[in-house]
C-alpha cells in the first residue's frame, strides 16, 4: 500500500516523496552549489577570507595596544603633574605653619569648630543651630579678618 496523507476526515492523498539528484542528500548537493558559486570557483576563497579577517584583527590589536599605551603615558603624566602639585602646596603648608604657629592653630580650631558644627546640624533640631550657629561663624570671621590683615 503506497505512503498517503489524511488533508481532512474521509479523504487520502498519496505522499510525496523527495529524492535526491544523483543520490546525493540536499544538504551535499547545497554545499557543491555554494563552493561552486564563489569567486572565480576559487577552492581557496574561504582561506583567503579568513586570513584577510586574521590581518585585520591584528591591525585592531596593534592599534588597540597603541592607544591602551597612549592612555597609560598620559595618565602617568597627570599622576605626576598632581603628585607635584599637592607636594608643593603641602610644602607651602607647613612653611606657613612653622612661621605663623600662632594663626595656623586658630584656623585649625575654627576649622574643627565649622566641622562640628556641620555634624551637629545633622545629628540635632534645625532650631538650636540656628540660635548658636550665626554668632559662633561672624566671631570666628571676626577673628580670622584680625589675624590675617
Amino acid at each position: 500500500m503506497a505512503d498517503t496523507i489524511n488533508n481532512t476526515p474521509g479523504t487520502q492523498t498519496p505522499a510525496t516523496t523527495i529524492t535526491p539528484i544523483g543520490g546525493q542528500s540536499s544538504s551535499a548537493s547545497a554545499a557543491r552549489t555554494a563552493r561552486d558559486q564563489s569567486p572565480a570557483g576559487d577552492k581557496n576563497w574561504g582561506k583567503s577570507t579568513m586570513e584577510n579577517l586574521e590581518q585585520t584583527a591584528k591591525k585592531g590589536a596593534e592599534k588597540g595596544a597603541e592607544v591602551i599605551e597612549k592612555a597609560k603615558e598620559n595618565l602617568g603624566e597627570a599622576y605626576d603633574r598632581a603628585s607635584r602639585g599637592v607636594t608643593e602646596t603641602y610644602g607651602q603648608a607647613v612653611d606657613y605653619t612653622r612661621s605663623n604657629p600662632g594663626t595656623a592653630t586658630l584656623v585649625a580650631f575654627g576649622a574643627g569648630v565649622g566641622i562640628g558644627l556641620l555634624i551637629a546640624n545633622s545629628v540635632t533640631s534645625r532650631s538650636r543651630t540656628q540660635r548658636i550657629v550665626p554668632p559662633v561663624m561672624r566671631a570666628l570671621s571676626e577673628i580670622a579678618g584680625e589675624l590675617f590683615r
